[in-house]
């Protein structure tokens, strides 16, 4: 299914929907985050999980296309930026270091 956010007044914004699952190894989703909604763009996004001895690495890739004004090269490293910041904040929650 997808993951929705509530939002005032009964409304709500889907994020991303589930394309494949392989639990405990892979997860992909299709979708935007954010404001590329609001462009005509895809993205696919697939978080995968390796364990290695006692820890778990989780690695993520984001790969959109499409137009968007000024061209996709414009808005790659502020959204590479928001999903580290995302998927550090997971990992230190899951460590307990949050």
């Amino acid at each position: 299914g997808g993951c929705d956010e509530s939002l005032p007044g009964n409304g709500f914004v889907r994020h991303m929907q589930v394309i494949y699952s392989d639990p405990g190894q892979k997860l992909s989703m299709t979708g935007l985050l954010g404001s590329l909604q609001e462009h005509a763009l895809q993205g696919t996004m697939t978080i995968s999980l390796k364990s290695e001895g006692d820890t778990t690495i989780i690695s993520t890739t984001y790969h959109v296309s499409g137009h968007f004004p000024g061209g996709l090269e414009k808005i790659a490293v502020p959204v590479d930026q928001v999903i580290t910041e995302q998927f550090t904040r997971l990992g230190k929650q899951i460590d307990g270091t949050l």
